[in-house]
């Protein structure tokens, strides 16, 4: 796990980062968490390169998208999420290099493990297999 510290959010935020997967079919998530990660269980939110070669987001027990976003190795993927931490719910939004937003998700619960979370400090990335790097990290209140 990679580990970036933010300022502490609660309420309602907006997460805009940039992610790039190193392959095709990894399995590679970046999450928003109360502390360091070290487990993928610490993620209330979850963005996820999978290794159908699309991108997905967890909600509660599961991965999900209400459309298929495939990705490209090497390629830059913006990520926008709108979290309500209060309501332990999130929308992702993702825009590929070149292309238009699309809109993954709409209003998911957050991870099962972390629906009493009341606030959140960290980003992190961890790769199952594969890798992806993290840029241009901006955590603003909405």
């Amino acid at each position: 796990w990679q580990n970036q510290a933010i300022a502490t959010q609660s309420g309602r935020i907006t997460a805009t980062f940039d992610l790039i997967p190193s392959g095709a079919s990894i399995d590679a998530i970046t999450v928003l968490s109360n502390g360091s990660a070290q487990k993928d269980a610490d993620g209330a939110t979850a963005v996820r390169f999978n290794k159908n070669g699309t991108i997905d987001a967890r909600s509660g027990d599961l991965y999900t998208a209400a459309v298929r976003v495939p990705y490209v190795a090497g390629k830059s993927y913006r990520v926008r999420m709108l979290v309500d931490v209060t309501k332990h719910v999130y929308l992702v939004y993702i825009t590929p290099e070149g292309a238009r937003e699309i809109k993954l998700t709409s209003n998911i619960p957050f991870r099962t493990e972390q629906r009493t979370v009341s606030q959140l400090n960290n980003i992190g990335i961890h790769a199952n297999s594969g890798s992806h790097l993290l840029r241009n990290v901006s955590v603003v209140r909405r």
